[in-house]
């Protein structure tokens, strides 16, 4: 597998004409992104995301289904259809999902991304849109952010919550992710990383916004191989 690292970004689609009348009490959820490594079992990785807390797990892994299957059912979670994304399988891990996707998206000037999608209903009025991306070969980085987007814009509804996790090539390479993001969504914030001093340089990152339908609570970068991001996010 191509060593990369992995960013997390929360963001959040508005849709104008979504209008709720009354109130409602914020959900609380944690979230784990990870770029499985090494010869761990399954027990290992499901005793580990329930031990956690996690709600939902972005992995990138290089196990075949049935070993992330048993993952799944160790952490008492089900997990999306494990999409091929060059020499690496991405699922989610998380409460039965409404529908999910393997996806490629082309670049201008060249370069993909490949990306796994998928929306899940969190309560009667609240969805959660997971995404696991990938930046393959890529020569203009604004240009992938901006296709990215692009695809974002007309495949994710506009009332729900946007979870973005970007496998990035390199640390640098995820400082200009990032960098790139928050110039086309300047109202998100960066709960991790460049904009609280901690982990400048790395390409983890993980942002929020706007917050008025999406908080970051805290987020953290484990000092283990690979850098898995843990988040705690709530929708208000």
């Amino acid at each position: 597998m191509k060593q990369g690292t992995i960013a997390v970004v929360l963001v959040s689609l508005v849709g104008a004409a979504c209008a709720t009348l009354g109130t409602r009490d914020p959900i609380q959820r944690d979230a784990i992104a990870l770029k499985l490594s090494g010869n761990g079992s399954a027990q290992d990785l499901g005793n580990r995301l329930k031990q956690g807390g996690y709600e939902f797990a972005l992995v990138s892994s290089n196990r075949d289904s049935a070993w992330l299957a048993a993952a799944a059912t160790a952490a008492g979670l089900q997990i999306t259809r494990p999409g091929r994304v060059g020499n690496a399988t991405y699922t989610f891990f998380g409460p039965k999902a409404l529908g999910d996707t393997t996806h490629t998206v082309p670049v201008p000037g060249g370069g993909q991304i490949r990306l796994h999608d998928a929306l899940y209903q969190v309560d009667k009025n609240r969805t959660l849109d997971l995404i696991l991306a990938r930046f393959d070969s890529i020569t203009d980085i604004s240009r992938a952010t901006r296709a990215l987007l692009t695809y974002v814009g007309s495949d994710v509804s506009n009332n729900a919550a946007l979870l973005l996790a970007i496998e990035a090539p390199s640390p640098q390479a995820g400082d200009s992710i990032a960098r790139s993001l928050r110039t086309y969504l300047s109202e998100t914030r960066e709960c991790a990383g460049g904009d609280n001093g901690a982990g400048t340089g790395s390409s983890l990152r993980v942002f929020f916004g706007p917050t008025a339908r999406i908080r970051c609570e805290r987020a953290q970068v484990l000092n283990e191989t690979g850098g898995p991001v843990s988040a705690s996010f709530q929708l208000p």
